[in-house]
């Protein structure tokens, strides 16, 4: 059981294989639990403006399916990965609560950043299954 969920990355349009739909920008992913029930915030910021800013309550359920995929995906295999140079590129960060106090990290920064241990595009997908605001 998740209690707390993070993504945050840089696409430079097409980073990390994402297709064009998905437009250049800091994407952040949140989700957390809290007396019970889940709060998601998904947001992308632009170079200077929001490109999508979504925050509302998602259920158990999808909380869940985010756990499977997560394990379906092979990310929990990256647990501990963490790469870093003093290269300028900003990079991603994962990072899993889990209720059973485990915790799963992935981190990447400067030529590590180059690509992604894991696919998010499968990631993104199940973000969209909830009503986000229509990309521009």
């Amino acid at each position: 059981e998740i209690q707390q969920f993070s993504l945050v990355f840089r696409n430079y349009g097409g980073s990390y294989g994402l297709p064009p739909e998905w437009q250049s920008g800091h994407y952040s992913w949140e989700i957390e639990q809290r007396d019970g029930t889940y709060r998601m915030s998904f947001r992308i910021m632009g170079d200077s403006y929001i490109v999508m800013d979504f925050n509302q309550e998602v259920s158990a359920e999808y909380v869940a399916g985010l756990a499977q995929l997560l394990e379906a995906q092979g990310v929990i295999q990256y647990n501990g990965y963490y790469r870093k140079n003093n290269v300028h590129r900003p990079g991603y960060s994962l990072y899993v609560k889990y209720a059973s106090k485990e915790l799963l990290h992935v981190h990447a920064d400067g030529d590590a950043a180059k690509s992604c241990v894991f696919d998010l595009v499968p990631l993104l997908e199940y973000a969209a299954q909830q009503p986000l605001p229509k990309r521009p």
